[in-house]
This record gives C-alpha cells, structure tokens and sequence, in this order.
C-alpha cells in the first residue's frame, strides 16, 4: 500500500525513506575496507570495524576531544540525530531534493571514513 505523500511524489514512504537513510549513512563507511587502506594494519582494521557503526556522526567526539564512554555514547547520539534526519528529508523532500540530499550525505561521510581510517593509521 502506497501512502498518500508517496502517491503524490512528494517523497518516500517511511520504510523506504528508512532503508534509503541507512544505506546513505553507512555504505559509504566500507570505502576504506573495500578500497584496501586498512589492508597491512589488522589492529587498524579491526579497530575501525568495531567504529563502523559510529562512523557517520564520529567526527563531534574527534572535534570535542572526548575520551572513553563518552567518545562512543555523542558519536552514536549523532549518528542517530543524522539517521533520523536523513530520513526525514528523503520522506518530505521531493525526491528529486531527497536525491541531492542522499549525495551530499554520502560524500561528506565517504570524507568523514577515509579521515577516519587515516586517522587509525596514523
């Protein structure tokens, strides 16, 4: 069943605004694995493995310099702030909008992993 929003074009339904916000939000967090810049550190690419969750909103806790639980406990509050946003755009945008949202997104996390990978390396 198609909801009336959807119907008329203006933006996705709310389960494929979600799937869509989550795909946005971490298939870009793969670049670093799939391109191979963790490949000769298995500490590295372990550690951002366990990050990957957190990836999209990491860079509030690096810019904040927090430390220990509270690094984990922002990074995932802004992570889930973005997931929510995202979606919330790709179900009231036009989906043209939601399109170019869905870009910028992904290219500024794609940004955001491969600093964060380096980052590990470092």
């Amino acid at each position: 069943m198609v909801s009336d929003v959807a119907a008329k074009g203006l933006g996705f339904a709310w389960h494929n605004a979600m799937v869509r916000a989550a795909c946005t939000l971490w298939l870009p967090v793969l670049v670093p694995v799939v391109t191979g810049m963790l490949r000769d550190c298995g500490h590295c690419l372990t550690n951002y493995l366990l990050c990957s969750p957190l990836v999209p909103g990491i860079m509030v806790p690096v810019l904040c310099n927090l430390d220990d639980a509270a690094f984990f406990v922002v990074g995932g509050v802004v992570t889930l702030l973005l997931f929510g946003l995202v979606t919330l755009l790709l179900r009231e945008l036009p989906r043209a909008f939601g399109y170019a949202a869905q870009a910028i997104v992904t290219v500024l996390i794609t940004f955001e992993a491969i600093g964060f990978a380096s980052a590990l390396r470092a």
